[in-house]
């Protein structure tokens, strides 16, 4: 029941409500056709696909304008109030490391992470750092989890329209942090981020913890390797 955002952009299917009040009344609903246009009653049909509805109902109201001589001028005695009822349902395929891939119906307003819902949601051997977006076969977002999570940046997170495909590819680098820290268990790190990124991840240390070095376990050469890790080498260390 949320208002259509202005900003959203219309497209057969969708649903239309024009209200014409003051010294004129009028009312019209239309339904985007799937040539783009709304088809109003004495007036004939207007072009409105790709255009958001703050543009649309400026092309309404110059369309309308020839019938209704008060919504014209600098001080009009009619206006127009536009908005969108029944949205179009689109079709989005999700594919890769998520639990149920498929193509799923949804709403128009959908974002990615309502069709990460819908789809169940990310597997163990998913990546949380690089899910994309291709749009007509074009790489259009690439979304971070973590960036959100973190830092509370939604910018990625898209409205998808019909016929976009989300992919979900395997982890690349994930770091085990045990110990006194706020948050442990698994992190999955981009290859240019820091043991200072892990720990930012995680929290932070915990008000016990010894901060001044970290032991780090790794295997090189098919050999485990054991490592401290000083407080000055955080920002530089490679996890």
């Amino acid at each position: 029941n949320m208002p259509t955002p202005l900003d959203y952009q219309l497209g057969p299917g969708d649903e239309i409500f024009i209200d014409v009040y003051g010294q004129s009344e009028s009312y019209y609903q239309a339904e985007v056709n799937p040539d783009g246009n709304i088809i109003l009653q004495n007036i004939g049909p207007i072009n409105v696909s790709g255009l958001t509805v703050k543009e649309v109902k400026t092309r309404v109201s110059r369309k309308l304008a020839s019938a209704y001589e008060g919504l014209k001028g600098a001080q009009p005695n009619t206006f127009l109030s536009l908005s969108v009822g029944q949205l179009r349902t689109i079709k989005v395929s999700i594919v890769g490391s998520v639990q149920i891939p498929g193509t799923y119906s949804m709403s128009s307003l959908g974002s990615v992470y309502n069709a990460l819902y819908a789809a169940g949601g990310i597997t163990e051997k998913g990546t949380l750092r690089e899910i994309k977006v291709f749009r007509k076969s074009k790489l259009v977002s690439i979304i971070d989890v973590y960036d959100f999570v973190v830092n509370g940046n939604s910018e990625k997170n898209i409205r998808l329209k019909n016929d976009d495909v989300i992919i979900v590819g395997p982890y690349t680098n994930r770091v085990t942090l045990n110990g006194a820290v706020k948050t442990s268990g698994r992190f999955e790190l981009k290859n240019d981020e820091t043991l200072q990124s892990l720990l930012n991840y995680a929290g932070g240390f915990s008000e016990k913890a010894f901060s001044k070095s970290i032991k780090v376990n790794r295997i090189v050469d098919g050999e485990r390797v054991v490592a401290d890790v000083t407080a000055d080498q955080f920002q530089v260390f490679v996890p």
